[in-house]
């Protein structure tokens, strides 16, 4: 039994998700030190069964990891910042005063907020795919590759000479 659905298999589940980008993301959200383990051994492998472009699979890892990361206290981030605030001094002379410090600018932390936000309306496909990652959907639904080739033809390069043209 996984997730509460008798002889679901993970894949299924995948499968069955409202979009797979949706579960990416909502997956994504666990803990500073987990993402790096689902960026590589465990996410590529599913996105690619099902279709998502690694191009998306980047964008979505890299808006929300860090994001979350100083969004959340909680997490091994979180005590790093606060026991670097409580190091400055002053007027917090603890890392108790600096998880506070930390807690109490988390309103003030734009830019992951929005990042997130902008992931998730990205997955849930309510923005529509722009730029590389509409080259990269068009790809997939063209050729069945979700991973784009060779690194020269990713980054566009554009010498004549190259090997890889």
């Amino acid at each position: 039994m996984l997730g509460g659905v008798p002889g679901a298999s993970l894949n299924q589940l995948f499968q069955a998700s409202l979009g797979n980008e949706d579960f990416i993301w909502i997956v994504l959200i666990v803990d500073d030190y987990f993402s790096p383990l689902m960026t590589g051994a465990v996410m590529r492998p599913l996105t690619d069964k099902v279709g998502v472009p690694r191009e998306k699979l980047a964008f979505l890892l890299d808006a929300t990891t860090a994001s979350v990361c100083i969004l959340v206290p909680f997490t091994a981030w979180g005590a790093y910042l606060a026991s670097l605030i409580a190091a400055q001094g002053g007027p917090v002379s603890s890392v108790e005063d600096g998880l506070s410090v930390f807690i109490h600018a988390i309103p003030y932390n734009f830019y992951p907020m929005l990042i997130i936000g902008f992931a998730l309306l990205v997955a849930l496909r309510v923005i529509p795919d722009f730029g590389p990652m509409r080259r990269a959907e068009r790809r997939v639904q063209e050729t069945g590759a979700a991973d784009p080739g060779p690194a020269a033809e990713r980054v566009g390069c554009c010498c004549s000479d190259h090997p890889g043209r």
